[in-house]
């Protein structure tokens, strides 16, 4: 009997014991029991691109990795789908087939198990898609600067930069700066503050989401600081700045402009200069510069120095002559010379008009005598009558770019230039009217642009042939004198 009782209390124990009691199963050291992670991800997206998928996805309490499972067809599951494991948020599918529809779902991991299915989402990739935005946005913080860099997925596409001093920037809501390019630098900054960056990439379909959201704080760190007693003191055409040296610096950046706003982004740069003093030489007669200056080591360019300014005398030595610059309607060429324009414009004016006129030369002859000729004559006026040989051999562009030259020169030193249209040509020269038109044009844009007269000789001219040789470009003597009046017309305006 008592062999009974006791094999049925070990069973009564064993009973007890299965069930925890006895032990206080129930936590008393303060364990935590790990138990296979249940939540699903959330707020699955999906971008489609040019045969690639973005999927992005909210992160899960307690998840380690997570999952995604496709097909293509709808009904996705673990048990059906095709896995890609241990992958992140966002993910890109690539080497897909366009034109066909892409089933996702997502699912989170942990060592002790994983989640159930994300809803799903499908995407179908296309070539005529919006491409997809950049990954792996990083961020490299400088002395007032951050440097962002990105990789692209999709070709022949450019980017936008997205920035903001607040976290969750978006397209609606950040500062654009478009058509950037990987590594993109972020400049003028203020040192300690917050700034935020989305890319997105453009092709000619449209715009692509934001990227994944990337910050840095700019820093001074081992930078210089700003230049200190810079000064300004002009002469004549130039500029001496000085500044108290700035211990361990490599060189100094000078920052100047015309216009009062100078700084870093709109001033014209000199470069990497030595010592604590810079002549800017050949500078225009009677106008304002503005500069400011930076100092410069191997860990980066201070922030600008305070602002400084001088302008230059005006010119009191020009001369009241007049120099006509020209080829060989300048020069002539065809007509007794005492009927041809120099001498009629000299004489109707009661001023000297020295003829720097040469036969066959081009507008980029006149460009690169133009110094010389100013340092020779120092005039009070020129006349600039260049691109007779350029037109129909030479892009206009070029033409004009070598006139605007010259007239930049003789405002520097404080010449008053007056430009002319070109006159009429006929007989064997008349395939040029067209592009002389074109060109003549741009010869009135450009004297506007520059604010200077214009010596419109083909309106006087009003394509009249009987005042050209014929040889059908050349003037003759009557030619010549409307060329003179126009040109005295322009000059005493």
């Amino acid at each position: 009997m008592s062999r009974k009782c006791c094999l049925i209390f070990l069973m009564i124990s064993l009973l007890v014991l299965s069930c925890g009691g006895g032990g206080g199963g129930g936590g008393g050291g303060g364990e935590t029991i790990a138990t296979d992670i249940s939540a699903a991800p959330e707020g699955v997206t999906a971008a489609g691109g040019n045969t690639q998928v973005m999927l992005k996805w909210g992160t899960v309490s307690g998840a380690t990795s997570y999952n995604v499972y496709w097909s293509t067809t709808s009904g996705v599951t673990r048990q059906n789908g095709t896995k890609i494991p241990t992958v992140t948020s966002p993910y890109y599918h690539t080497g897909l087939t366009n034109s066909t529809t892409y089933y996702y779902v997502v699912t989170a991991a942990n060592e002790y198990g994983e989640s159930t299915e994300s809803k799903e989402v499908s995407v179908m990739p296309s070539s005529s898609n919006p491409p997809l935005p950049p990954h792996n946005v990083a961020t490299l913080a400088g002395h007032m600067i951050v440097i962002i860099r990105w990789e692209g997925v999709e070709s022949n596409t450019s980017y936008n930069l997205y920035w903001a001093t607040s976290a969750g920037v978006t397209k609606a809501t950040g500062n654009k700066i478009e058509n950037v390019a990987s590594p993109f630098t972020h400049e003028d900054l203020t040192n300690g503050a917050d700034y935020y960056y989305v890319v997105t990439a453009v092709n000619r379909y449209g715009e692509s989401v934001e990227s994944e959201e990337a910050s840095s704080v700019p820093n001074q760190g081992d930078a210089p600081s700003p230049p200190t007693g810079l000064s300004a003191t002009a002469g004549e055409r130039k500029v001496t700045l000085s500044w108290i040296p700035v211990e361990n610096v490599t060189a100094y950046n000078i920052y100047w402009s015309r216009s009062a706003d100078v700084s870093r982004k709109t001033g014209t740069l000199i470069a990497n200069v030595a010592g604590s003093s810079y002549t800017h030489a050949e500078l225009a007669w009677g106008t304002t510069y503005y500069y400011v200056i930076t100092a410069v080591n191997n860990h980066g360019e201070s922030s600008p120095s305070e602002r400084v300014s001088a302008t230059t005398p005006i010119n009191t030595k020009l001369q009241d002559v007049c120099v006509a610059m020209g080829d060989s309607i300048t020069a002539g060429y065809g007509v007794n010379y005492s009927l041809s324009y120099v001498p009629l414009l000299s004489g109707s004016w009661g001023k000297t008009v020295y003829n720097r006129g040469v036969s066959g030369v081009l507008s980029s002859y006149g460009a690169n005598i133009i110094d010389s000729v100013l340092a020779q004559y120092n005039p009070k006026y020129i006349t600039i009558f260049y691109g007779n040989n350029d037109d129909g051999f030479y892009p206009a562009s070029w033409t004009i770019g070598n006139l605007r030259s010259i007239i930049q020169q003789a405002k520097a030193n404080g010449t008053k230039p007056v430009v002319a249209t070109l006159t009429p040509v006929f007989g064997e020269w008349a395939w040029r009217k067209p592009s002389l038109i074109t060109l003549n044009q741009q010869i009135r844009s450009l004297a506007a642009s520059e604010g200077i007269a214009c010596a419109d000789l083909e309106a006087s001219f009003g394509w009249n042939q009987s005042l050209i040789l014929d040889d059908g470009i050349h003037p003759n003597s009557a030619g010549h004198q409307i060329i003179a009046n126009t040109f005295r017309g322009a000059l005493t305006r």
